[in-house]
């Protein structure tokens, strides 16, 4: 695969309710706006020791920042953890 030189941020967030709000982004440099690398504006904890067993069995949690944040909606509170590899990429 030929490298383009582009480079990007990825990150998952995955809700712990609901599936459907499970979400994969690829970020990277919009020459529009000063906006890369991305930053969640919202207060982001790191949370390491409460991600789901089914996450720490396919990832090595060391090798990535692992954060959450809550969303509410419809009056129910959802944590959506938020999981990115430590180093932004290049294609």
């Amino acid at each position: 695969m030929k490298k383009i030189g582009k480079t990007y941020q990825m990150w998952i967030e995955i809700s712990s309710n609901d599936a459907s709000m499970d979400t994969l982004f690829i970020h990277s440099p919009n020459p529009n706006e000063d906006n890369f690398p991305y930053k969640k504006l919202t207060n982001l904890v790191d949370v390491r020791s409460e991600i789901p067993s089914y996450l720490t069995e396919i990832i090595d949690v060391e090798n990535y920042k692992i954060e959450s944040y809550e969303s509410i909606e419809d009056g129910i509170t959802d944590k959506i953890f938020v999981i990115q590899f430590l180093d932004i990429k290049s294609l």
